[in-house]
């Protein structure tokens, strides 16, 4: 048989008796389990009227009181212990505090309310004053820590956490913000406002990552295709190569560049919205004039048989024929050049020729008399 006589709703000590008899008659040793029905919650004091309070010299302070009320005793707001410091003079700020501990000593957290003693004629607006530099620039995209600023009145003293600031500060895009300060003290006086000048500045050039073009070696005046790829923390605005506006497409820049003679070094600038400005030369290309091959047959012009061993020369270039009696001269610039043929025993022969493009010349030489 058990016998629980525990009371949860009330603070106290229980027993649990447990007790059993066999079916002979014999009794067990009673067993008794002890238990026990704290309260170790606090109570909560809340406090009554406003907080702070500002009242003027010599008059009459009559504090609001407070409530509290205990998850177990109830209203226990009679047993709030209240000191109270205020003092109708001198000018200065007082502090009223509640205490209160329930029937199991739990004690609640102390309230407390500021009374600030003002004087009737304080007309004096507090001053602030500001913290840091002002003012003050930032590379965009970096985070903006305001320093701050205090204030202090002459009647209040130390006010500084009652400023009010608002910072409309955006640390993502370029341009000029204004931080403002205000305060305003127990007798209305405000202050003269305090501005802090941020400006968010970019100073960051882009970077380009690479330029490439689609040949390296190429004939003077054709066009040759360049592609940039070019990064910056605000964006880019402006690829050039050479001077040529590039068009964005996707992540990168293109357009074409006209081959200059000789080698080259190709100057590709990129800028951002702030204007800085990025260079790079590392990429170059060579151009050369337009060439072609000329292949020249030669012959017997009685037989028509192929010559081989005749001297073709072109400028300083000489080739001799094979036995099929072909020449060829490569790499040929556009253009007029004049030709000649010579074999030993064969008449001699010179053309003009303007070649602007492949070509193959077949020409007949004429044996001499003897």
């Amino acid at each position: 048989m058990t016998v629980n006589s525990v009371d949860n709703t009330t603070v106290g000590t229980y027993a649990v008796i447990y007790d059993i008899t066999d079916a002979s008659g014999n009794a067990a040793t009673q067993v008794i389990r002890t238990v026990y029905v704290n309260d170790t919650t606090p109570p909560v004091i809340t406090l009554l009227g406003s907080n702070p309070v500002t009242i003027e010299v010599g008059d009459v302070y009559n504090d609001a009181g407070a409530t509290t009320v205990d998850n177990y005793d109830g209203d226990i707001t009679s047993s709030i212990e209240t000191i109270n410091s205020v003092d109708n003079s001198p000018v200065g700020t007082y502090t009223v505090t509640y205490d209160v501990t329930d029937a199991s000593d739990n004690a609640a957290t102390q309230v407390t309310r500021t009374v600030n003693l003002v004087s009737a004629s304080d007309s004096t607006p507090p001053i602030i004053t500001l913290l840091g530099p002002n003012p003050i620039t930032i590379e965009v995209g970096s985070v903006y820590y305001d320093a701050g600023a205090t204030a202090y009145d002459d009647v209040e003293g130390d006010i500084t956490s009652s400023i009010v600031t608002v910072n409309s500060v955006d640390n993502t895009t370029v341009g000029t913000y204004a931080v403002t300060y205000d305060i305003t003290d127990a007798s209305s006086n405000a202050a003269t406002q305090v501005i802090r000048m941020v400006y968010v500045d970019d100073t960051t050039p882009p970077v380009i990552k690479s330029v490439t073009l689609n040949t390296t070696n190429t004939f003077i005046g054709n066009d040759i295709f360049v592609t940039v790829e070019a990064i910056d923390n605000t964006g880019i605005t402006a690829v050039e190569a050479e001077g040529i506006a590039l068009s964005p497409v996707g992540d990168n820049w293109t357009g074409t560049i006209t081959a200059l003679k000789r080698t080259n070094i190709v100057h590709v600038s990129s800028s951002d919205a702030a204007g800085n400005v990025v260079w790079d030369n590392s990429t170059s290309y060579t151009a050369g004039p337009p060439t072609a091959t000329l292949t020249f047959i030669v012959t017997d012009s009685k037989t028509n048989k192929p010559l081989a061993g005749a001297i073709v020369s072109i400028k300083n270039i000489k080739v001799i024929t094979d036995k099929n009696g072909v020449a060829e001269i490569t790499n040929l610039e556009f253009g007029s050049h004049k030709w000649a043929i010579r074999m030993n025993k064969y008449k001699r022969i010179s053309e003009v020729v303007t070649v602007n493009g492949d070509m193959t010349i077949a020409k007949e030489l004429v044996r001499m008399q003897r």
